[in-house]
């Protein structure tokens, strides 16, 4: 059975950098492998094309973004999402510990799919009840254990 997962965007760009992060590569090979479903947010594919479009080389860095995002499944921002982030955004302002709306959208809708969120952010994200997160080397040693 597939674990089904949402990779934020840092997983992302460890998996893109020109010497790739090996932990990011073994999740790629997971998800090709078929071992992850794995989701992103829409504000993910945002933030990697962005990043893309800023690069010394944006025609070859968008080419890499699309091959990149054929393996996964992109989650839209949707009128659910928005309305669990508000309560997301609300219950963490009256803690003092707001987070970027980015990452409080990307929250959301890991929380509202049910999926297991995949960053090295754990920090931020973890303010966010009711969601589950680990990093990318909690994922491959809770997977490869099972």
């Amino acid at each position: 059975m597939e674990t089904k997962i949402m990779l934020d965007t840092d997983v992302l760009i460890d998996y893109l950098k020109r010497k790739p992060q090996p932990v990011a590569v073994e999740i790629f090979n997971g998800i090709e492998k078929r071992y992850y479903e794995a989701y992103v947010s829409a504000i993910t594919v945002f933030e990697v094309y962005h990043g893309a479009r800023l690069s010394p080389n944006p025609e070859k860095a968008m080419s890499v973004a699309n091959n990149l995002f054929n393996d996964l499944i992109i989650l839209s921002f949707n009128e659910q999402t928005a309305i669990d982030a508000s309560e997301i955004y609300v219950q963490l302002e009256k803690k003092g510990l707001a987070l970027e709306i980015r990452d409080v959208f990307i929250g959301a809708q890991a929380r509202v799919k049910r999926l297991l969120l995949i960053t090295k952010n754990i920090k931020h994200f973890e303010r966010i009840a009711e969601l589950k997160v680990f990093t990318p080397q909690e994922l491959l040693k809770e997977t490869t254990q099972t």
